[in-house]
């Protein structure tokens, strides 16, 4: 297994490429959806971005950092993220399974979508629902 093209060190990933319609590959645990919305001021039917790619920015000794980006529109912008991968091993494992990993992320306004949504007088529910993957 040392060998194996499928086992990755997380940190030397330069970049993740998800898409909303994909699933994550799977060798200890159930594939997941590359991307799922959990929440947000938003909330999770606003919108729903096709691709996201996520840049390693560095290593902090214990994570890697991550910079997600997609085309969104003006009225919305990330809130929290969070990447997760299957650990090959083990889910304390530094080495990952090629294809295994996944975004959570919250969707929420800017001010310019805060203000459109106040003059379309439109009520809006919010979703406050997170459910984090620990693999």
């Amino acid at each position: 297994g040392w060998n194996d093209p499928d086992r990755m060190l997380l940190r030397d990933v330069k970049a993740l490429t998800l898409h909303y319609d994909r699933y994550t590959t799977s060798r200890r645990l159930d594939p997941i959806p590359q991307l799922k919305c959990v929440g947000g001021t938003a909330g999770c039917d606003s919108y729903t971005p096709k691709v996201i790619q996520c840049q390693n920015k560095g290593w902090d000794g214990y994570d890697v950092q991550w910079e997600c980006c997609t085309d969104l529109d003006i009225a919305y912008k990330f809130g929290k993220t969070v990447v997760s991968c299957e650990g090959y091993e083990s889910s304390e494992d530094q080495y990952v399974l090629r294809g295994s990993c996944g975004l959570e992320y919250n969707l929420d306004y800017t001010e310019l979508g805060l203000q459109k949504l106040k003059e379309s007088g439109k009520q809006h529910g919010f979703c406050s629902f997170s459910d984090y993957y620990y693999k």
